[in-house]
């Protein structure tokens, strides 16, 4: 069983979620988000805070089903809304799951790489000392949708900011 990062909050911890429409690709640093509302919250006892679940009640004027994205400032992370759940007329579930990419990006385009030269197609990688294992490397260079039918691995390199 996997340990999760769980926080124990105090009952009177008040924080703020906004929620948000993104309109980028899940694999963007640098998201472009618009239609925030900025909503007061109070996590009670623990709280997974890479894939939380938060109950809200209904708020006038907002329809929770157009939202896709959030970010809780105290946790210093940001996320997907990855499913919303309509409990009863007055409660909403939000499932949410922690975006890396925006939350480290500082890390990510701080971070220092030295490559020899970028990958070309029919290479072959190196899978253990012995080995080598024969893979189809396909390079896309923009938000690039995979096929559900077949099994593919990505290794995304980002250097000084870009997708390279």
């Amino acid at each position: 069983m996997i340990a999760l990062p769980l926080f124990l909050f105090n009952n009177e911890e008040h924080m703020k979620l906004t929620l948000y429409k993104n309109s980028s690709s899940n694999n963007t640093i640098g998201k472009t988000i618009t239609n925030s509302v900025e909503i007061t919250i109070n996590l009670k006892a623990t709280c997974d805070v890479v894939n939380p679940t938060i109950i809200l009640s209904n708020i006038v004027g907002v329809d929770f089903l157009e939202f896709n994205y959030a970010t809780i400032d105290e946790l210093n992370r940001s996320y997907f809304i990855t499913n919303v759940d309509s409990m009863n007329r007055e409660l909403w579930r939000l499932t949410m799951a922690c975006d890396v990419l925006e939350t480290y990006q500082a890390s990510i385009k701080s971070s220092v790489a030295r490559l020899r030269r970028g990958l070309q197609v029919g290479d072959y990688h190196t899978a253990g000392m012995d080995s080598t294992v024969n893979s189809n490397v396909t390079k896309y260079l923009s938000n690039i949708t995979l096929p559900d039918d077949e099994h593919t691995n990505v290794l995304t390199v980002v250097e000084g900011g870009r997708i390279i």
